[in-house]
């Protein structure tokens, strides 16, 4: 087999084997982030569900506990009116309560012995409640209860109840206040929440019995789900491991589960997906990956043809030389040999003397002995590129399999910042999302709920500015040089603001605070936006991986150098530490650290760092595991 053709061979097999590989690589982690994909989608719909739900049910518990201090209500408790008088009014609110949708069947009043004594339907008066799970339960605790599906004695329609005692002045039990709304609005509340294409949700109260459910004839009936045992293991208040979604696939593995228990009446939540979607975009990306995987091996061969006949040319080039080279050399080996018995001969049939004016033998040999010499020299030479070819080749595949391994590590890190950006950016707008959409659905909610839901969605959108403000700083970085908005500021109120506002974030976080700012007079050249990122980047690391409690010191000084004052800010905690074999790579965008548990984009430090390098900075820190963590940095300041 020719050289080419080896070479060639050897090429493609590296080439091929990279491809199959790298394809392979590829795959699996794509695979894996569309079913991580699809576990956080269905985590953050199937939270939004639960949020909903219980915002529904704290509004019904909180509109039952309006009417349990109803002033109407009252009067009618303490005879001031009719029985008629009262139901009317329930009516009345009723109807006032349910333009859209109409998913309240009833408001009523129980006596002390728990019976129904006015209601918005007069076929209810006198229905005896006494001995309902939920009433016994609101009568013993005093606190507001709400019922597991219920089937609803006056028409058969599957309700869920609502009860709050009613106190008069005195602090004494009068009666009980209720309402009741149909179950299957509970069901019209998590159809507006997609789950894929196929995808449903399932709620079951307490007692293991359907809540709701797209097969409407199941609700109210025992489910034949099992539940993981996570669920069989914690306390009668609800809290446990359950408080986190619990993901399982059914028993016939067509579909995968994510259970989760809400924060009313111990009901559970479930979001069923099935496999065969999963299964669908799975083989989508094979089929892709495949399609890929020929395309570039077709090139690499075509690709390896073409190189191994330019790398072979001056091989072969150089062989033919050599061969014409010995086939020279032979001949003329064999003509001085020719020459030399015919020499001898002539001095047989001439005499001695008569040869001595031509070539010896030692002449012939001589000449001979450097043509050889010039071969070997010639040959040592060709051996020796050779070798330096291999070499070179060798250094070539090692660079070759260090990019690999580098784009794979990027990957990685890319894959697992969008993972988490998107996580981050649903769970927010989730939040805003149904915290507005309780306000805009209860204008007449009391002030400490509006206050409540308006302080998360400030919290929210403050959430979403940061993140924001990270993924724009790094896009830009990534691509130039930070833009300064430069101009003089006081060195002293400046670092006095920042002191302040370090002292009292690291108090409000739990966290005891020491320091010192000594800065009195100077002028500062900066960008004072930048630098009070930078600075809060480095304030929010040292609260986040400190202990609570923890001391976190904040130094502002001045400090004299050969090129003049400098002002140094510096901040010292005795947090976790970073280990030593991330210390050379905190500065990378989208590092956060492999022993690192907390929740971060990698993109702080990163983006702090280019800030103080565009205003001719260093950022420096030391660091020891286990012992905290101090950064620093200075800025020139200009005195007068």
């Amino acid at each position: 087999m020719s050289l080419r053709r080896r070479l060639a061979l050897v090429l493609c097999a590296l080439i091929l084997f990279l491809t199959v590989s790298v394809s392979y690589l590829l795959y699996r982690r794509s695979a894996g982030i569309i079913n991580q994909d699809a576990s956080d989608y269905m985590s953050a719909q199937l939270e939004r569900a639960k949020e909903n739900i219980d915002l529904l049910l704290e509004i019904t518990q909180l509109e039952t506990k309006n009417l349990a201090g109803d002033l109407t209500v009252r009067r009618f408790l303490e005879g001031g009116l009719s029985q008629e008088e009262a139901s009317a009014y329930l009516k009345a609110l009723k109807t006032a309560q349910t333009d859209a949708p109409k998913h309240y069947m009833d408001m009523f009043i129980l006596d002390l012995t728990g019976h129904i004594t006015a209601a918005t339907d007069p076929s209810f008066i006198q229905l005896d409640l006494s001995t309902r799970d939920y009433y016994q339960k609101s009568l013993r605790t005093g606190e507001t209860v709400t019922s597991d599906i219920l089937i609803g004695r006056a028409d058969d329609s599957l309700i869920v109840i609502t009860v709050s005692p009613i106190y008069n002045e005195e602090g004494a039990l009068l009666a009980h206040a209720g309402i009741a709304i149909y179950a299957e609005y509970l069901s019209s509340i998590v159809k507006t929440f997609e789950l894929g294409e196929n995808g449903y949700y399932i709620i079951l109260d307490s007692q293991s019995r359907i809540l709701s459910h797209p097969e409407v004839s199941l609700i109210a009936t025992a489910a034949t789900i099992e539940l993981p045992e996570v669920f069989d293991l914690e306390s009668e208040s609800g809290m446990g491991a359950s408080a986190l979604p619990v993901i399982q696939a059914s028993e016939d593995g067509s579909e995968r589960m994510m259970f989760k228990r809400m924060d009313s009446n111990r009901w559970i939540l479930i979001a069923v997906l099935p496999e065969a979607e999963l299964r669908a975009k799975s083989i989508s990306l094979l089929s892709d990956v495949i399609l890929i995987g020929v395309i570039t091996s077709v090139l690499a061969v075509l690709a390896a043809l073409y190189i191994s006949g330019k790398i072979t040319a001056p091989i072969v080039a150089i062989t033919h030389s050599i061969n014409l080279a010995a086939k020279s050399s032979q001949r003329l080996t064999q003509s001085v040999s020719s020459a030399i018995r015919d020499l001898g001969d002539s001095d047989k049939l001439f005499g001695s003397d008569s040869g001595r004016g031509l070539a010896g033998p030692d002449s012939a040999s001589s000449e001979i002995s450097n043509l050889s010499g010039s071969y070997q020299n010639f040959k040592a030479t060709l051996s020796a590129l050779i070798k330096n070819f291999s070499l070179e080749n060798e250094q070539l595949l090692k660079q070759t399999e260090s990019l690999t391994s580098a784009i794979e590590t990027r990957n990685d890190q890319t894959a697992k910042f969008v993972s988490l950006l998107s996580h981050d950016l649903r769970t927010t707008l989730t939040l805003v999302k149904g915290y507005s959409k309780a306000l805009l659905s209860r204008p007449d909610a009391d002030e400490e709920t509006r206050e409540k839901f308006l302080s998360e969605i400030v919290e929210g959108a403050a959430d979403l500015e940061r993140i924001s403000s990270d993924i724009l700083d790094s896009a830009y970085e990534a691509q130039s040089a930070p833009k300064l908005h430069i101009e003089e500021v006081d060195g002293a109120s400046y670092t006095a603001r920042l002191f302040e506002n370090s002292k009292r974030y690291i108090l409000e976080a739990g966290c005891q605070f020491e320091g010192l700012c000594e800065i009195d007079s100077g002028q500062l050249a900066i960008d004072p936006v930048k630098i009070s990122r930078v600075w809060n980047n480095l304030l929010s690391n040292a609260v986040k991986y400190s202990q609570a409690g923890g001391v976190i010191r904040v130094d502002m000084r001045r400090v004299e150098g050969v090129d003049g004052s400098r002002v140094e800010l510096r901040i010292e905690d005795h947090g976790i530490g970073i280990p030593k074999e991330d210390q050379l790579k905190i500065f990378d965008m989208f590092f956060s650290g492999s022993h690192n548990r907390k929740k971060s984009y990698g993109l702080g430090l990163f983006i702090a760092k280019s800030f103080l390098q565009a205003h001719g900075s260093e950022l420096r820190f030391t660091s020891e595991e286990g012992c905290g963590t101090t950064f620093w940095f200075e800025l020139p300041l200009e005195t007068k």
